[in-house]
């Protein structure tokens, strides 16, 4: 079963898939979806897994900063398929509060990603910005499993 399932949208949509329990937070897959929302529609990613929860980063489109269209539809698909079910948005920034970061933008991205893989993750970075998204919901949530596989806490 899905508990947690969590996107970075876009042209290349990642994505990630979790099992939550008391005792220990596992990873199930992940992934990246190519094509925007035609892509994420005919990859099966309609139903969001079936996961309990959905997380997915959201902003505004600023084709000069981030972002084109194709994001904002793959929100759009995320919004309508989960439209009975929770569902969380979190800002780009947001990825910042995985840990104590001394670095902003390129280098703080990739300071992030040096950290997911110091804890066994892997895959693209969009694939990295959707677990960041998963494990920033779960500190947020004080889960305390996460907590104490991921912080040490």
């Amino acid at each position: 079963m899905v508990d947690l399932m969590t996107f970075d949208p876009g042209w290349s949509t990642g994505w990630s898939a979790w099992e939550i329990n008391r005792r220990r937070i596992v990873p199930i897959a992940q992934g990246t979806v190519e094509g925007g929302v035609e892509g994420f529609v005919g990859a099966g990613m309609w139903g969001c897994g079936g996961a309990r929860m959905v997380v997915y980063e959201d902003f505004i489109v600023e084709p000069s900063y981030v972002g084109r269209a194709w994001s904002s539809e793959v929100i759009g698909a995320i919004k309508t398929a989960r439209s009975v079910s929770p569902v969380s948005a979190q800002l780009r920034s947001d990825k910042s509060t995985l840990f104590t970061q001394k670095h902003t933008g390129d280098k703080g991205e990739t300071e992030r990603f040096a950290w997911l893989r110091e804890r066994g993750f892997s895959g693209t970075p969009h694939e990295l910005d959707a677990i960041t998204h998963a494990l920033v919901y779960l500190k947020r949530q004080r889960n305390r499993a996460a907590l104490k596989q991921y912080w040490g806490i």
